[in-house]
């Protein structure tokens, strides 16, 4: 028998309270990991969290609001912080972070000034941007709190994680990864994407995507984004078009923060030539 409205309502309810102690209780996790009981709790959080997500789907309810669905990986092994929202936020003001990670602990003074200067000047010349990420939309590969270091080029590729300016709403900024440009035709079904009748094998995302989109040639010009965390991303199989290549921000090389963060970002573009794409 079909949910009525309240029951429904009810379930919705449970659920976003839910995602709200599983935030804190991840940053409960990340500030001290030798807690067991904290795992427990996660754990019982998300089991009666899943019992509400299928018992939506089962009477054919709508679904959990996207900015308050628990990710569907091992949050022990990602210890990620609750999102503040569904896209990605502008963090300039961590500036003064990067220089305290990247500077050698011993350094002659001008040799410092000099970095800062350079950076400086790659910041006002939109070459270089910092952002923050308060969503899971890119887990496993980026998580919420994570702290990015971005860079412009000429030329973007297949498999390149980038910033891009958020094509619906204006001033706001996302993190993606590029799995199609212009003129190819992305095709996404059984669970895979399939670019120019090629399949691609991506490891680096969270699980097979639950939908299908497509076949659809991408106009000249323009780039086709996916988040990693395919069924949990606000991304281009929901948006009428691709996003134009103007809209890029840059490419995400480095996670600079939180310290045990701290580490390259690799572009998949070897698995689309891989394909022979």
């Amino acid at each position: 028998m079909a949910l009525t409205t309240e029951e429904s309502a009810r379930l919705h309810e449970e659920a976003r309270e839910l995602y709200e102690a599983y935030g804190e209780l991840k940053a409960q996790v990340r500030a001290d990991q030798s807690r067991a009981e904290l795992q427990n709790e996660l754990d019982s959080v998300r089991s009666r969290y899943t019992v509400i997500v299928k018992e939506l789907s089962k009477n054919g309810a709508s679904p959990i609001e996207e900015n308050a669905r628990i990710p569907n990986f091992d949050v022990a092994r990602y210890r990620a912080h609750k999102p503040a929202s569904d896209e990605l936020a502008l963090g300039d003001g961590h500036i003064d972070r990067v220089f305290s990670l990247l500077r050698p602990r011993v350094v002659i003074t001008f040799v410092a000034a000099a970095f800062c200067a350079v950076t400086l000047y790659l910041m006002s010349d939109k070459t270089i941007g910092f952002f923050v990420v308060p969503s899971s939309s890119m887990e496993p590969t980026l998580i919420p709190d994570d702290k990015l270091m971005t860079f412009r080029k000429t030329n973007y590729e297949r498999g390149d994680v980038v910033v891009i300016r958020d094509p619906k709403e204006d001033g706001a900024f996302l993190v993606k990864r590029i799995v199609a440009v212009g003129n190819d035709d992305i095709y996404i079904f059984e669970g895979r994407i399939q670019v120019n009748s090629k399949r691609v094998h991506e490891p680096y995302i969270n699980e097979p995507m639950e939908y299908e989109y497509g076949p659809k040639r991408i106009p000249e010009g323009y780039i086709f984004v996916l988040g990693d965390n395919r069924n949990f991303s606000d991304d281009g199989h929901k948006w009428e078009n691709g996003v134009a290549e103007d809209k890029i921000v840059g490419e995400v090389r480095y996670i600079y923060g939180p310290r045990d963060r701290a580490s390259a970002v690799a572009s998949g573009s070897k698995y689309f030539s891989s394909a022979g794409i």
